[in-house]
């Protein structure tokens, strides 16, 4: 009962906040607050920390260089403001693989969980860093030179990016391990995979968005954007998965990028 009072109070506090600093917009605070309190439930305060690492470290990269953002609102689906849909994108899968670390107390959960965390900050740490190259990006594919903002796109200050996001997790998850735990063979072990997780993670999402991300074509300026609704027509189907969006390429590459450190972990 503690752990929900608590779990509630400060899920609270973070959610308002980020609401008034519009990182979340009214449905996205709702589930935020929500998200948060069973996390605090299921995992206490350290796996709490860690999704709260993402959502704060997230939001404030978010806000830099916020002018030098506003072309990719003709590409990005969604804005700056996190709705449900991301909210649960971001933390959903985290919240049921800390419900089984609960039930089991196995630390392949608990690996999981964290590389889910960390592939999701180091995405959203090379997306919100990675557009303010000053070079263009170039196709993770061919390497051909691409627009910023386009999916599938990488560039070197994204890929520094991507690292420091995944090592902000580990290193949060290194401290708080020790904080709940204390030492053990494994941890260090798990701090690498963590690391590697959360970037392989980046690196499977922008695999995902520049093969299999539904990308469309707007029918007034040609320019190709995520987006269905384009100068107030709809936008023609141009390459992947119509029903893919942004957040299905998060779940899915955080989901794949854990699995793999889980069955790594395994092995020893």
């Amino acid at each position: 009962m503690i752990n929900l009072v608590i779990g509630f109070a400060l899920s609270n506090i973070v959610s308002i906040l980020a609401y008034k600093k519009e990182s979340l917009n009214l449905s996205g605070a709702i589930s935020a607050i929500i998200l948060g309190t069973l996390l605090f439930v299921f995992g206490g305060a350290f796996l709490w920390m860690i999704m709260i690492g993402f959502f704060i470290s997230s939001s404030v990269i978010s806000k830099l260089g916020k002018r030098q953002k506003e072309f990719t609102k003709d590409i990005n689906e969604k804005g700056s403001r996190r709705d449900v849909t991301q909210v649960l994108a971001n933390g959903g899968l985290g919240l049921a693989v800390a419900f089984c670390y609960y039930l089991t107390d196995a630390e392949e959960f608990l690996l999981a969980y964290v590389v889910l965390f960390a592939s999701v900050n180091a995405d959203t740490w090379s997306s919100e860093l990675g557009v303010l190259s000053k070079k263009k990006p170039v196709s993770i594919l061919t390497f051909r030179v691409v627009d910023k903002g386009t999916s599938g796109g990488i560039s070197k200050l994204g890929t520094i990016a991507a690292i420091l996001g995944s090592s902000f997790i580990a290193l949060i998850f290194f401290v708080g391990y020790l904080l709940t735990y204390g030492y053990n063979n494994m941890l260090m072990l798990m701090t690498m995979l963590c690391l590697l997780g959360g970037f392989l993670g980046s690196i499977i999402d922008s695999v995902m968005g520049g093969t299999v991300q539904g990308k469309f074509c707007c029918q007034v300026c040609n320019c190709i954007t995520e987006k269905k609704i384009h100068h107030n027509k709809p936008t023609i189907h141009k390459k992947g998965w119509k029903v893919l969006n942004n957040e299905g390429v998060n779940f899915f590459s955080a989901a794949i990028s854990s699995l793999i450190m889980v069955l790594i972990f395994q092995l020893f």
